[in-house]
């Protein structure tokens, strides 16, 4: 019970906590186990399962040591970026194997959570109790729009973008102000097909401008960017700097890897990687806007090339001319203009063309959403 305290405190002051605990045993006690444990390591069906029940057996009626509480600092620049995305209309999703009481706190230290938010926490041992408690915060939120004066807080994610065009202040960026906080075991009953609660769970999230899934595995990790790829239509991107991130990473349209103390893992299996996270705001906010500007313009410039190819083409293919001359004009037009002309002009447009400097894409957040929005680069 003094422990549990222990590791109470610990988890709401944001610290990692660990239990050590041990068991003795004889030779023939972990001879056994160790054979039984290599036969589950070779073996080719359900190897996974019995590995795991292999070492339930062995970490079995251990007697507790104590706990320990590790603090695991942020990187510098964490709470500014985080803000900065949130601020820019990206919805962002914590998902982390950690206490929810740890989680919570290191939430509201990364600027994740706010106090102004309405915080909803989603914790069911069932799946009734979890279905029922979705339907809640459903007829909730509901209720309060329906009521008048906070409807910008109850708006779906997609109302929110499609009202923003041609905002000209920040403030209106982001109008939504709750955050849901969910654990691994009530995942449990959400994330399976056969239990219908996956789409009233991602309605949830709709209204919601961050959420914070604890205790979570690698496996649930991935399948959330999988069902938010696929239920809601959106482009996710995924960022971590661990093993346990590594299938998160992979299942998602853009993954980006972490180096540092926790290994290469993530960098290996990631699209994109970077030293530290506060560098993940330029690469987002600037040169995401860049690439996507610059492909959008060039998409539509070789449709218009395309459109005026095809009209020279009629008129030689119309005119008097001799054949000889004809192929002769048709070489030099493809050849002069489309390598000289067309791909030059193209690449010198996107060298050169800064349509936002850099300073106001970084300073202005809501420029992102409203070059999202910009219905004529839709290509």
């Amino acid at each position: 019970m003094r422990t549990q305290q222990h590791l109470n405190r610990y988890a709401s002051h944001g610290l990692r906590v660990l239990m050590m605990g041990r068991r003795s045993l004889t030779e023939a006690e972990y001879n056994e186990w160790k054979r039984a444990h290599h036969e589950a390591e070779i073996s080719t069906e359900n190897r996974e399962r019995k590995i795991r029940e292999s070492f339930c057996r062995l970490e079995s009626n251990l007697t507790l040591l104590g706990a320990t509480g590790i603090e695991d600092r942020l990187q510098e620049g964490v709470p500014e970026t985080i803000a900065a995305l949130i601020r820019a209309g990206i919805v962002v999703w914590v998902l982390t194997g950690d206490k929810p009481e740890t989680a919570v706190n290191v939430a509201y230290s990364a600027r994740l959570f706010s106090p102004q938010m309405q915080l909803l926490k989603l914790t069911a041992r069932s799946r009734e109790a979890a279905a029922s408690m979705i339907a809640v915060f459903l007829a909730e939120i509901q209720r309060e729009a329906v009521g008048g004066g906070v409807l910008p807080e109850g708006m779906p994610a997609d109302e929110v973008a499609a009202n923003t065009e041609g905002l000209t202040r920040p403030t209106a960026v982001h109008l939504r102000k709750r955050a849901l906080v969910v654990d691994g075991k009530t995942l449990t009953y959400i994330l399976p097909k056969q239990c219908n609660l996956v789409r009233p769970f991602l309605e949830l999230t709709r209204y919601c401008s961050s959420v914070l899934c604890c205790r979570t595995t690698p496996l649930q990790k991935s399948y959330i960017v999988r069902v938010v790829k696929e239920e809601l239509n959106m482009r996710t991107l995924a960022i971590g700097d661990g093993a346990n991130d590594v299938s998160m990473i992979q299942a998602a349209d853009v993954g980006m890897g972490i180096s540092g103390q926790e290994g290469m893992q993530a960098v290996m299996a990631s699209d994109f990687a970077i030293s530290r996270f506060r560098f993940l705001e330029r690469c987002l906010l600037v040169h995401g806007h860049w690439c996507y500007d610059r492909l959008s313009r060039m998409v539509l410039y070789f449709f218009y090339k395309n459109a005026v190819d095809l009209f020279l083409c009629c008129i030689f293919l119309a005119s008097k001319m001799q054949r000889s001359i004809t192929h002769t004009l048709v070489l030099i037009k493809y050849f002069g203009k489309n390598m000289g002309f067309i791909n030059l002009r193209m690449c010198s447009a996107n060298s050169f063309s800064f349509n936002d400097i850099m300073d106001n894409l970084m300073n202005e957040k809501y420029l992102h959403l409203i070059n999202l929005e910009e219905n004529w680069l839709k290509s």
